[in-house]
């Protein structure tokens, strides 16, 4: 065993650079625990080396990589380190993961996550929430999942705005997740809350309803949201309503007042900026059609929601569903080899989306 009394600032940075990423880590353990060193004394090393960005200096070298110097300091954070500098330690790996050049998802989540275990909670979210809309657009909801949970769990420590965000995230992440119960819960809770916030919660609750076949409360949420949007002026807003209103319609097998619904959404619709159109709307009335037995308007207007998926950044959830439709539609009419077609193209990019879709 190595002994080292006191334990200094250049032993320890020329132990990490001669031997860079293939350190074993018993060896520094056995540096960092040598005879005479007590957890206060490692401690304050580590601090010392983290203000005066002494690791950032050997990442930048090339001498070691994050991932190694990352489990060697978990690992010392759980046993040796007093829990303020474990706090300081945190906070700083998450410094430099946030500060990478081109940084990934994956690294985002780390630095987030360490910002966490540090007790910076603002720091926290400025890197976790880009990161789940990452996720998100990725259809990788059960990552994003996972990643607002350890939010949530440390929800007493947001306020306002913050406290609502980690919330809605939650809750919508377990809608998609198909957790209708949790997801629904949590939303009412907010909408008790956030009075000021119910023209998008409206949308949420109204869409979980739908989604567990409640169409009598739906309905209610469905009309305040659409009153709010119309007072408000919001556009996009108002197809949004209007789309689970012709959703809900469809739901009760009122086809007809569900194609008239879905028409009037279409004309607003049409005049927004493309990124802000919604697919759902033209799935919806798609749908409304196939069941009346006009396939070829069902057609139009499933090819026309599939346009907007590719217009915009996030709908590939919505692309799916429309060209699973699209299948269904040709296999109804009996041409097996397009429905097959449409079929694989689903299937495709729900495999590569990296969660599995239910």
């Amino acid at each position: 065993r190595v002994n080292i009394l006191p334990l200094s600032e250049k032993i320890l940075v020329e132990t990490l650079v001669i031997y860079g990423e293939s350190i074993d880590l018993h060896l520094l353990e056995d540096i960092l625990l040598g005879v005479g060193i007590d957890k206060e004394q490692i401690g304050k090393s580590l601090k010392m080396l983290f203000e005066k960005r002494i690791i950032l200096r050997i990442f930048e070298s090339g001498s070691i990589r994050i991932k190694c110097f990352n489990n060697i300091i978990q690992k010392t954070c759980e046993e040796n380190i007093l829990e303020e500098t474990k706090n300081k330690i945190n906070y700083e790996i998450g410094k430099i993961l946030s500060t990478y050049t081109d940084i990934d998802v994956e690294t985002k989540i780390k630095a987030g996550i360490h910002f966490l275990n540090g007790l910076k909670f603002k720091n926290a979210i400025q890197v976790l929430f880009p990161a789940i809309d990452e996720l998100k657009k990725l259809n990788r909801i059960l990552k994003a999942l996972s990643v607002i949970e350890q939010l949530y769990e440390k929800r007493e420590h947001f306020v306002g705005i913050d406290y609502y965000e980690i919330g809605k995230q939650f809750a919508y992440l377990k809608k998609e997740s198909g957790e209708y119960e949790s997801a629904l819960k949590e939303l009412l809770m907010l909408y008790g809350k956030f009075h000021e916030k119910r023209i998008e919660l409206n949308q949420l609750i109204s869409n979980c309803m739908l989604l567990q076949r409640d169409y009598s409360h739906a309905y209610r949420y469905i009309e305040e949201g659409l009153e709010i949007s119309k007072g408000k002026g919001i556009p996009q807003q108002i197809v949004n309503y209007f789309a689970l209103k012709s959703q809900l319609l469809n739901g009760e097998l009122k086809f007809t007042k569900s194609i008239e619904t879905a028409t009037k959404a279409i004309e607003i619709d049409s005049k927004l900026n493309e990124k802000e159109r919604n697919p759902n709307l033209y799935n919806v009335i798609g749908l409304s059609y196939y069941y009346v037995g006009d396939y070829n308007l069902s057609e139009k207007y499933f090819k026309a929601g599939l346009n907007i998926c590719d217009m915009t950044s996030d709908s590939q959830y919505k692309k799916i569903m429309i060209l699973n439709n699209i299948g269904m539609l040709y296999f109804k009419k009996e041409n097996y080899k397009t429905a097959l077609s449409s079929y694989n193209r689903a299937i495709g990019i729900a495999k590569d989306s990296g969660d599995k879709f239910r």
